[in-house]
């Protein structure tokens, strides 16, 4: 289940992205920010929750514990992709035209 709305997200990215924008206009950008916000937790923001056990585990470089685990989003949880995005990547997707039936 994808979550929509960003309420958990933590608090500074919320800053992040209010901070350093005019009041004039905050509110026309504030769809934006929303978005930003949203496809930051569900595509870059990784849940511990939604982890997967991986089948065989994966020594690390060092003296570190084997990596057991498979870090998920709740996209990867739906099945709208297959790897954990960068917020650069996220925010350089272009988003196909949309035909209306």
């Amino acid at each position: 289940m994808i979550i929509s709305k960003g309420e958990n997200v933590p608090i500074t990215l919320n800053q992040c992205l209010l901070r350093k924008i005019p009041e004039n206009q905050n509110k026309r950008l504030q769809p934006v920010k929303i978005s930003v916000v949203d496809h930051y937790y569900n595509f870059c923001l990784p849940h511990a929750s939604l982890r997967q056990p991986l089948p065989q585990s994966v020594p690390t470089n060092g003296s570190g514990s084997a990596k057991i685990w498979q870090s998920r989003t709740p996209a990867m949880a739906a099945g709208l992709t297959d790897h954990v995005w960068s917020l650069r990547a996220v925010l350089l997707f272009r988003v196909p035209p949309w035909s209306q039936p």
